[in-house]
């Protein structure tokens, strides 16, 4: 009978073996993981989830990923709630920072990613990474052949160029200082 009961449990415990084996190789290879930030204690409770929500939908996006591939881990995090305006500034390496801000009341989310050394191309690419994830495959219209205007930035000597879409007033901007692409901005308000 107990040969039988352990030539039972035997498959069993090497199943789980392997299930928790693979368990942590997916685990080495997970996302990269959003540190704790600052500004997390005067949140008040009713705002957590929101937060939690903002800290998710970020660390799992394309400017995050991407952040992380050139600049390693975050340098800091900060989180900020005025309202029901919640925003998540997180820092890297080489003055690279991602900045993204969301109010659940009017669906609105914008990200704002800093990086050197992107080109045109790889912009666009990222922006439409973005736009993907945001919209799922059909995306929400933005036309990427075409920019629907380009303006003065809000620095002197910057500029951007802005792409439209016709969903929840998605847009991609590539923003400039001089000849330089310097940021990267992805948002919508449906």
């Amino acid at each position: 009978m107990a040969r039988r009961v352990l030539g039972t449990v035997r498959p069993r415990i090497i199943a789980l073996t392997i299930v928790l084996a693979a368990g942590s190789l997916s685990v080495g290879a997970a996302e990269p993981k959003m540190p704790n930030c600052s500004g997390l204690a005067s949140v008040p409770t009713s705002g957590l989830k929101e937060v939690q929500e903002l800290r998710q939908r970020v660390s799992t996006g394309p400017f995050f990923k991407e952040l992380v591939r050139r600049n390693g881990e975050t340098s800091s995090c900060r989180v900020e709630v005025n309202g029901s305006n919640i925003t998540l500034i997180l820092t890297f390496r080489r003055k690279a920072s991602l900045e993204a801000r969301a109010n659940a009341s009017i669906e609105y989310f914008q990200q704002r990613m800093q990086l050197q050394g992107l080109d045109r191309p790889q912009a666009i690419k990222l922006l439409k990474k973005n736009e993907k994830d945001a919209f799922g495959a059909q995306g929400c219209g933005i036309n990427w052949q075409q920019p629907s205007e380009e303006s003065p930035g809000s620095e002197p000597d910057a500029w951007e160029v802005v792409y439209r879409g016709d969903t929840c007033n998605c847009q991609g901007r590539l923003v400039y200082s001089g000849n330089a692409l310097v940021a990267l901005v992805s948002s919508s308000a449906c």
